[in-house]
């Protein structure tokens, strides 16, 4: 390989490239989830956490991550209340508070005000691949009232 002359001037700039790439796989996720690889037929148990007056928790196992995690109310005028998305991929850790985003994930419908008495469904899917791309397969789902 030939050396531009630019670097031959500065032996540190032909070291860089290299430096780079050793700090960048020495780096980990600290905010990543820590989650199952797997999940059982892709299905899981879904549970909501807290008392109904606060913020609940929507955890399932077994706790491999999913894809979408969508909340919706049962009263048919009220409509989605919150919606959650890896993009296609498992990176939903379990164990998410209504309103709080996961690292990596991004909010596709921004969480309405939960009506205390209101009756409400949560619906997780998992990717799986499939011919073609990816496919949204059901993970679980439950109902809670507020």
């Amino acid at each position: 390989m030939r050396v531009p002359l630019a670097m031959r001037s500065f032996p540190a700039a032909r070291r860089l490239p290299a430096a780079c790439v050793l700090a960048l796989a020495g780096c980990s996720d600290s905010q990543g989830p820590a989650v199952e690889a797997t999940c059982p037929d892709h299905l899981v148990t879904v549970s909501v956490t807290g008392p109904s007056t606060a913020t609940p928790s929507f955890t399932w196992t077994p706790a491999c991550a999913v894809s979408v995690l969508q909340v919706t109310a049962l009263d048919p005028a009220s409509g989605v209340a919150w919606v959650i998305s890896g993009r296609q991929q498992n990176i939903i850790p379990s164990n998410v508070g209504y309103g709080q985003v996961p690292f990596g994930a991004q909010e596709s419908v921004a969480p309405t005000v939960l009506v205390a008495g209101a009756s409400y469904e949560v619906h997780v899917q998992r990717a799986v691949a499939s011919q073609g791309g990816t496919t949204l397969v059901d993970g679980g789902v439950t109902t809670f009232t507020h």
